[in-house]
Parts: C-alpha cells; structure tokens; sequence
C-alpha cells in the first residue's frame, strides 16, 4: 500500500533512531491479541498500529517518554 510505503520511508528518516523495521521488530512479537495474521493485516491498513504497540511495549517495559523519543 502507497500510504504503508510512505510512513515507512518517513519513519527511517525521523523517526528519532528508531528505523520501521526496528519498530516491526519490537511490536510483532508482543501482541497476544488478535492473531498475527489478522494485526498484519490491520498493519498493512494503518501502519502507524506498528508504533503504538512498540510505544506501549516500550512503557511497559518502564521506558519514561523522555527516553522513547531521546530528548
């Protein structure tokens, strides 16, 4: 999809050291539910799932927000 390439491609380039497929990475692997067919599908729809899910995992894992985004 047009819009999943583009928010790829901006992601990469700010998205404050962290690449998509890094963001890919971390999400993919914590969601319980739904199944991963059915996220990767929503992924596919709304890519910008991918970095809510690695924004929580990231909290959960006690990250502050100052730390998240490296300010």
């Amino acid at each position: 999809k047009e819009n999943g390439i583009k928010l790829r491609k901006w992601q990469d380039q700010h998205g404050d050291n962290i690449s998509s497929s890094a963001v890919r990475q971390l999400a993919r692997p914590n969601v319980v539910h739904p199944p991963l067919e059915t996220f990767d599908a929503w992924a596919e729809e709304r890519p910008v799932i991918l970095v809510s899910v690695a924004t929580a995992v990231l909290k959960l894992g006690g990250m502050k927000m100052k730390e998240i985004s490296g300010k």
